[in-house]
């Protein structure tokens, strides 16, 4: 090959780790194509209600058990909409149920990308609680293109995209107490997840 794309710092430094010669491999970070978006639009107001929205893929590598058992651990009020299906989808709501959280905790199903942004615009935070180093992480560019503010955990390529304590909170691979903490200061700060989710 005469060069190598790759879309974050971590695909690249995982080529070089291979003996890929350095001066071929180059950085472009993914678009999100989002032509349901009105060119221009500003994104709604950040709200005040404590929603968390995650969407992805219910598999094991994406941490949603590991989401689950953040949100129980917190003391703020809040609701959480799990968008997505997968192989895991009945673990995950047998965890859900045994950790007590289904009066909290929705699971919406699979749904058509030109009707995220309803999602989108009644959350307060969106979560990318991957425990697999994501190549990139687009739905954090998503969310960000809405004016939310995102919490993740740092692996792979999300710390290209999510600037810490800027565009959200990065926080420690599969430290589930941190989560919480970082979701919790974002539900408890009008201002706090007003300011992230315009920096995005």
């Amino acid at each position: 090959l005469d060069q190598l794309l790759v879309g974050s710092r971590f695909m690249r430094d995982e080529l070089l780790q291979n003996g890929f010669p350095e001066e071929k491999v180059h950085v472009l970070p993914p678009v999100v194509r989002m032509a349901h978006i009105v060119r221009g639009r500003t994104p709604s107001p950040v709200p005040d209600d404590p929603r968390i929205l995650y969407v992805g893929q219910l598999i094991r590598g994406k941490g949603v058990d590991l989401l689950l058992q953040a949100f129980k651990g917190l003391t703020c009020d809040f609701r959480a909409t799990i968008v997505g299906t997968g192989n895991a989808e009945s673990k995950l709501k047998a965890l859900c149920n045994e950790l007590g959280l289904d009066n909290r905790v929705e699971f919406s199903g699979w749904v058509r990308n030109e009707d995220l942004g309803h999602f989108y615009s009644k959350a307060k935070v969106v979560v990318v609680p991957s425990r697999w180093p994501e190549p990139f992480g687009m739905i954090g560019l998503e969310a960000m293109h809405h004016g939310r503010p995102v919490v993740a955990f740092d692996v792979g390529g999300i710390p290209d995209w999510l600037v810490h304590m800027e565009t959200g909170i990065l926080v420690p691979e599969q430290e589930v107490g941190a989560f919480g903490n970082a979701l919790q200061k974002i539900l408890g700060d009008n201002r706090f997840a007003a300011r992230l989710g315009q920096n995005g």
